[in-house]
């Protein structure tokens, strides 16, 4: 395959001295070659920038940004900032992709003019660079109504076009687009803006992209700043589907509702003094909940929204799944969703 582009790949690394070598390893294993490698020490502590420079070094590709401690977001923007190929990736310092991850990704972004083109990521019980070729069967979105959708598959599929890695985007396409800095998951913010401008995406149903869920990790944890940003989030997306997308605004609640419970049962892991988030967030946010679940509610489930998160925090988590009744409203949305097709 003769394609001559550059292509970024930024990688925010912060504290992950230990696991950077591998993820370097698996990018300059890479079969397609034309890339610059941004690697952006955001801080780090542990000897990880002495660690980028000693890369760097080695590899006429690999770069260095030293910056001040601002978190993923802001490395990442850093990247972004810096970028000098036609294309960009995100991988993260502890992950690492297949060795024709880049190959692939943009043959079909190229082929077929396409915003951005996607793989899959699995997690991994343990680093191993994979040997296998790679399926190029590829499946095209035509517009930015079905790309959204696509979001709201059920997982796995689903969480794949959340998240920033295992994509390869134009980096003319991401004008005026940034991450939003300060927040954790901020995937789901940065995933809900492009989605907004997505003209025609690539997807290829295979992993390319891979992750060791280690203990400690953002992923094995549950803190109240966790919990509020994850419903600042879904909100978030909620708005847009609503104002941007109105033809899938049901599907949109319907995932909101999920969501909102399964977190309200998460916080539960919190610390008894820090169990209050949810119900204080739903005070402050309310409602902007109302309004957009609006069409989704009965009269009875609005004041249950607006009313209930006044109540202490240990009879505002009893009564919400039971005033709402969302089992019950799942069930029956689904039932008729089935019948009609």
């Amino acid at each position: 395959m003769m394609i001559s582009k550059y292509v970024t790949i930024v990688v925010p690394a912060y504290n992950t001295r230990q696991w950077l070598e591998c993820c370097i390893h698996s990018i300059l294993a890479q079969t397609y070659t034309n890339f610059e490698v941004l690697l952006i020490d955001d801080g780090s502590t542990d000897g990880t920038g002495d660690l980028c420079d000693q890369f760097a070094l080695s590899d006429p590709r690999i770069k260095v940004i030293h910056k001040k401690n601002g978190g993923l977001s802001d490395a990442r923007n850093t990247g972004l900032r810096a970028a000098s190929g036609e294309y960009i990736t995100f991988v993260d310092s502890d992950d690492w992709i297949h060795p024709q991850m880049l190959q692939t990704l943009l043959y079909g972004i190229e082929k077929e003019n396409a915003d951005l083109s996607m793989g899959f990521i699995q997690n991994m019980d343990s680093f191993s660079i994979p040997t296998n070729e790679l399926d190029e069967t590829a499946y095209s979105v035509r517009n930015r109504e079905e790309y959204w959708h696509l979001g709201y598959e059920k997982a796995p599929v689903g969480r794949q076009f959340t998240m920033c890695p295992a994509k390869l985007y134009r980096i003319s396409f991401l004008t005026g687009l940034s991450f939003l800095e300060g927040v954790t998951h901020e995937d789901v913010f940065w995933s809900a803006d492009y989605a907004q401008k997505v003209h025609k995406a690539i997807i290829y149903s295979v992993p390319v992209y891979f992750y060791y869920q280690r203990p400690g990790s953002i992923m094995h944890t549950t803190k109240p700043k966790e919990v509020r940003d994850q419903l600042n989030a879904c909100l978030y997306k909620l708005k847009i589907c609503v104002s941007k997308f109105p033809d899938q605004a049901q599907e949109g609640r319907i995932k909101f509702l999920e969501f909102f419970f399964v977190t309200a049962n998460r916080s539960l892991e919190l610390a008894k003094e820090d169990r209050s988030i949810v119900r204080c967030w739903l005070l402050k946010n309310r409602r902007e909940v109302v309004r957009c679940l609006r069409p989704a509610l009965t009269s009875g489930q609005k004041c249950t929204l607006l009313f209930l998160p006044v109540l202490p925090n240990f009879i505002f988590l009893k009564l919400l799944d039971y005033r709402l009744d969302i089992s019950a409203y799942f069930k029956k949305h689904f039932q008729k969703k089935k019948e009609i097709v």
